[in-house]
């Protein structure tokens, strides 16, 4: 039986590379070895997200750059190459298999705004910081609320957001490999 385990986005984080789509590669196959990668589909929008606004600010960058004079390059061709694409085709040749989970459950937004109007984590005390936290918070509840597997485990370097999902019975967060390793 393979182990059933979540990745928040600062543990997969991958904007500067134009190689790979998903980062943290050391520990996701480590990982993959013995455990089954689940990914909320808000963490891959939003390293999409990060990816596109890196990649754009490197084309602005490259544009400005007199080489392009210099070395006779078609800024045209740099301006209309397709970043979107770019990344889809990264996400599609990800050679580290994962499973993407979505939040499709009623209700949850005013659960969202309850928590944010009382700074409960993953929000941050005295503030509406932690929207995209409580969003995967929510996705991981509802995928345990289907998952037959008594403990799964959530890599998360985010502070409040593990002070969230620890107090779930059913949850092992962790920071990385090594610690999963000890369980």
């Amino acid at each position: 039986m393979k182990y059933k385990v979540i990745f928040d986005t600062n543990s997969i984080r991958n904007a500067e590379s134009a190689a790979d789509f998903l980062g943290g590669r050391v520990d996701l196959e480590r990982f993959s070895k013995m455990s089954e990668i689940i990914i909320p589909d808000i963490v891959i929008e939003e390293i999409k997200a990060q990816k596109r606004k890196h990649l754009i600010s490197k084309r602005d960058s490259f544009l400005s750059n007199p080489f392009h004079f210099l070395r006779k390059i078609d800024i045209k061709e740099t301006e209309n190459f397709n970043i979107d694409e770019w990344i889809l085709e990264l996400v599609k040749r990800e050679k580290i298999s994962y499973t993407q989970v979505s939040l499709t459950g009623d209700g949850i937004l005013e659960k969202i705004k309850r928590m944010c109007l009382d700074c409960i984590p993953p929000f941050e005390d005295g503030s509406d910081k932690g929207f995209k936290d409580a969003y995967i918070y929510f996705t991981i509840l509802e995928y345990l609320s289907n998952c037959k597997d008594k403990n799964i485990f959530c890599v998360t370097k985010d502070e409040r957001l593990r002070l969230a999902l620890s107090k779930i019975g059913r949850i092992k967060v962790i920071k990385g490999y090594d610690e999963f390793e000890n369980y």
